[in-house]
């Protein structure tokens, strides 16, 4: 399916954040090892566990962006699919 004239602007904007979010989210999490500390402190205090039961203590900020990352990537994919619904008057399909 694609739409009749150009992809309207909002759905390609929540689009690119979600990619951008996904993105983050994996960097994030494949290079926890780096930035992250396994004994906490007065700044590394948000705990953080992995697969296998490793835990991380990561600065609050960056903790608190991976804790809502995932919720967050399901509002915008929700977003996008209300989007889609909102403008299926003006799409096709591939013949």
């Amino acid at each position: 399916m694609k739409f009749k004239g150009p992809t309207p602007v909002a759905i390609k904007a929540v689009i690119a954040l979600v990619l951008a979010n996904t993105v983050a989210q994996i960097w994030l999490y494949s290079t926890i090892r780096e930035h992250g500390r396994t004994v906490p402190d007065a700044d590394y205090s948000h705990l953080v566990r992995l697969k296998g039961g490793i835990i991380y203590y990561v600065q609050s900020g960056l903790g608190s962006y991976l804790d809502l990352a995932l919720p967050l990537e399901f509002v915008l994919s929700a977003v996008l699919l209300l989007l889609i619904l909102l403008y299926r008057n003006r799409l096709e399909r591939y013949s």
